[in-house]
């Protein structure tokens, strides 16, 4: 897919910096640069999922688990699991 887009100056000029050294084109850059942006919002998606889910569990209001965690003393005995 073809996208046209308009950079300010500026941001012109800064891409013009690492081109030659770092990049190949321009484009790179700017693929670069929105691949990353995407990586980012699928990460800032997932971890919003996770924290609604642990929301859903309890776990995030500051309310303890019945549950073993991470950290946790081995229990001795089925009798010592919070189930």
């Amino acid at each position: 897919m073809q996208i046209t887009i308009t950079i300010p100056d500026e941001d012109v000029d800064e891409i013009d910096k690492l081109v030659p050294h770092s990049y190949r084109s321009r484009a790179e850059v700017v693929r670069v640069a929105l691949a990353d942006l995407l990586r980012a919002r699928r990460r800032r998606l997932i971890d919003d999922q996770y924290l609604a889910a642990l929301d859903a569990d309890g776990v995030g209001g500051g309310e303890a688990p019945a549950a073993l965690r991470a950290g946790d003393l081995e229990p001795s005995s089925w009798a010592q699991i919070p189930w």
